[in-house]
Parts: structure tokens; sequence; C-alpha cells
């Protein structure tokens, strides 16, 4: 109602529109109707005459711009997106004041913009972007989708689109690597290996690298089969390695079942890359562990992959690894998790770990992640260290956390260490010889 009713007394509602900003500029409170009344306005103004507009926008209060400015681009980017886009500085990313408005609509601007410009003829809005720094800033992603649907609908051929992308000229990597990267999301399953093929007969750069990671991440999701016949015939293992986990960042809108079946079918030297990138992914994490069947317990690239896992996810946020990996089925590769998650929790904030110690139950969880502690504090602190060593229940564990303690601090100080050893009540004398012994430099011959 408010728009038709500005439509039919224009002039009227300009001035209103404008009495109600100073006025609300004046008042020095969130003006949210002088905001609406300012956007209506604009619009009109950029459906009218929108250069008289932006004469109007600059009269205005400056914290009371933006609304006006960002429905006078909207309206003036639906019947000429080039005109508009000369104009985007007029927005601003956050005005200041009492009465300011956060974001000031680059983005929903310049999508539009760029939108309106692809419609007839998608490389315009690449040629346009390339040559504007705030459509750069703010409309890549609408660039991507641009592209990518006008392969899938066949206005543009992957090629050309490939090309022209690639050929663009510094200072555009931003939008060679993301935009190369999406170019395949649309692509029909039936031209993915066609892509491949065409992609892998191409002079290798950097950007021909984020193009094929995009493309491969694109290919496991429709036909996991074809992404592992893909990737064995690459002869660069290190490579192989890439593209197996990439493809797993974009891999939570397949099934778990879907995924693990997409591991069994690659190749074993590099499966361990899947495991890892999809143990990663906390989205899909659990319920890839309930359907990996033979890539769960008892297989190799499940217990690298844990234990990877484990070390990486301990330097972030040590606490939620260890009580995951606790939680997990028992075996070999889940205790192996338990020693890495502590071992990088202890190299990393060896007074939390310990803290975490104190309050832990008795048992093997325990005894491996005080080992790691042991580990991660015997050269610093080799009294606290043989200290915790004696808390391990389990014998071995204990005795072999005792003499690397031992040999540690009899090397560092022989004095203290000695007098440790000598006097701990809970050591028997062969203990005691047997660890005195082990920090001893042997005579010379």
């Amino acid at each position: 109602p408010w728009r038709a009713f500005a439509r039919a007394h224009f002039d009227e509602m300009v001035a209103v529109a404008t009495e109600e900003a100073m006025a609300a500029d004046a008042r020095e409170k969130s003006p949210s109707f002088s905001g609406g009344l300012l956007g209506i306005v604009g619009s009109l103004y950029g459906e009218r005459d929108p250069k008289a507009g932006l004469r109007w926008i600059e009269g205005l209060p400056e914290e009371m711009r933006n609304n006006a400015a960002k429905e006078l681009l909207l309206a003036w980017a639906e019947k000429d997106p080039l005109a508009a886009s000369e104009h985007l500085d007029i927005l601003k990313a956050r005005q200041v004041g009492p009465n300011s408005y956060i974001g000031g609509g680059e983005m929903e601007a310049v999508g539009l913009i760029a939108r309106k410009l692809g419609e007839e003829d998608p490389l315009a809005a690449l040629n346009w972007m390339t040559g504007n720094r705030t459509a750069q800033e703010h409309g890549i992603s609408d660039l991507s989708n641009i592209l990518s649907r006008a392969i899938a609908s066949g206005k543009l051929d992957f090629r050309e689109a490939y090309n022209a992308v690639s050929a663009i000229e510094s200072p555009g990597e931003r939008i060679r690597i993301n935009v190369l990267f999406r170019l395949w999301d649309s692509l029909p399953q039936g031209k993915l290996g066609e892509a491949a093929e065409w992609l892998g007969s191409l002079e290798p750069s950097n950007w021909h690298g984020w193009a094929t990671d995009g493309l491969m991440q694109k290919t496991f999701q429709v036909d996991p089969g074809g992404f592992s016949d893909y990737v064995s015939a690459i002869p660069d293992e290190n490579r192989r390695r890439e593209l197996v986990a990439g493809a797993f960042q974009r891999a939570e809108s397949l099934g778990a079942d879907e995924i693990v079946a997409g591991l069994r079918a690659l190749p074993s030297e590099v499966r361990v890359a899947g495991v890892l990138s999809a143990l990663n992914q906390s989205s899909y994490r659990d319920d890839f562990l309930e359907h990996s069947g033979g890539l769960g317990t008892g297989s190799e690239a499940y217990g690298r992959a844990l234990s990877q896992l484990g070390r990486l996810w301990g330097m972030t946020d040590p606490g939620s690894a260890m009580d995951w990996v606790e939680a997990l089925p028992p075996s070999p590769e889940r205790d192996a998790g338990v020693s890495s998650v502590a071992a990088s929790w202890a190299r990393y904030d060896a007074y939390g770990l310990s803290e975490f110690l104190a309050g832990a139950p008795p048992g093997n969880d325990r005894d491996a992640a005080v080992g790691a502690l042991v580990t991660a504090i015997g050269s610093k602190e080799p009294d606290s260290a043989w200290t915790w060593a004696q808390t391990i229940a389990e014998a071995d564990r204990r005795n072999a956390a005792r003499s690397e303690v031992a040999r540690t601090w009899q090397g560092l100080d022989p004095v203290a260490a000695r007098e440790a050893i000598v006097n701990d009540p809970g050591l028997s004398d062969l203990e005691r010889i047997t660890l005195l012994g082990v920090g001893r430099v042997p005579p010379s011959p």
C-alpha cells in the first residue's frame, strides 16, 4: 500500500521522507519507520530518475543514506545494471552514528547486477566483476552460480567458461580460485568424465589444481565409482591423496553407506586420506563410523586415520576429541586414537591435560594419556613426570614410563634423580637398581 501511494504522490513522499530523515537524525534514535520510508522513495527514484535520486541521497544526513541508496541501486539495476554498478561506492559497509544501519547492501546489489548482466551473456558478468573491486569482494558466490548454471543449461560450454576464467589478469586470483572450484556444481553427471578428461589434458597450474579439486568433489558426490577410477589413474600418489581428502569436504550430501562404498573403491594406499577426511567432518562422523564395516575396527586405513584425527583435533579441542574417541567401541585403533589425542593435548596444554587426568577413572585410557603427559613434560619437569608415571596402573606401561623419566632426569640432574629413585617407597630394590642403571653411560672399552 505504501509503495502504491508513494508512486501516486511521489513529490509529496519525497518531501515527507526527507523531513522524517532530518527529524530522526535530530532525535538520535533508531528510525525504523524513517529507514523504510527512505527505502521506498529510493526505489521509486531508481525506477524514475536514478541520477536525481543520487542527488537527493547526497542531501540526507550521512547515517541515514544506506537504505535509500541500496533500494535505489536495486531498482536501477533491474533496468540498467551497468549504469547502476558505477555507483556501488555510495553504499558503505557500516555507517556510524546513533541512527546507523549495519551493512550497506553491497552483496545484494552486486548479486542482482551480476545476475542481470548474466541473463543474456554469462561471461558479461565475469568481465564486469573482473574490473570491479567491490563486486569481487561481495559477488564471487553469485558469479559461480551464474556460470555453473549456464553450463548446466547448455548456454555456456564448460571449456569456454574455464578458459575465460583462467585468462583473468592479476589481481583476479580470488575469482580464478573460487569460481573454477565451483564451476562444476551443476554439471550433469554424464559430462563429468568428459570434463575430467579435458582438464587432465591441460598444462598444470595453481588454478588448474583448484578446478580439478572442485570437479573431483562433485564427481564423488554423484559417482563414487567414477571418482575412484579417475584417482586410480593418477601416477602421483601425493596428488591422489589430496584429491581423496578434498572429496569429503562436501560429501555431507551423501549417505554414510555411499561414503563408505566410495572409500572401499579407492586404491588402498590412498584410502587413509579419505577415511581421515570423513572422520574430520563432524556433520556425518558418527554416522560414518556406524556404517564403516570393513573400514572400521581392524582396518589399517581406519587406524591410521583415527590417530591422525586425534593428533589434529587434539590441537584445537582436545577435551571434545577425548570424549569422542573414548566413546568409540573397544579396539586397538581406538586406543591409538586416545594416545594420539593425549599426545597433542600434552604438547600444547600439559596443564589442561593434567587437570583432566586428575578426575579420570583408572584404566587403559588414563594410563595411555598419562604416558603421553610423561613424555611431554619429562625434559622440562622431570620431578612432576616421575610423580605422574607412578600413577599408571598397568605394570609394564608404568615401568616403561618410569624408565623414560629416569633416563631423561639422570641426564639433566643426576643427583635429584638418584635421590627420588632411592627414596621412593613404592619401588623394590631390583626396580631401584634397574632405574638407576637406565641413565648410566656405559664405560668406554
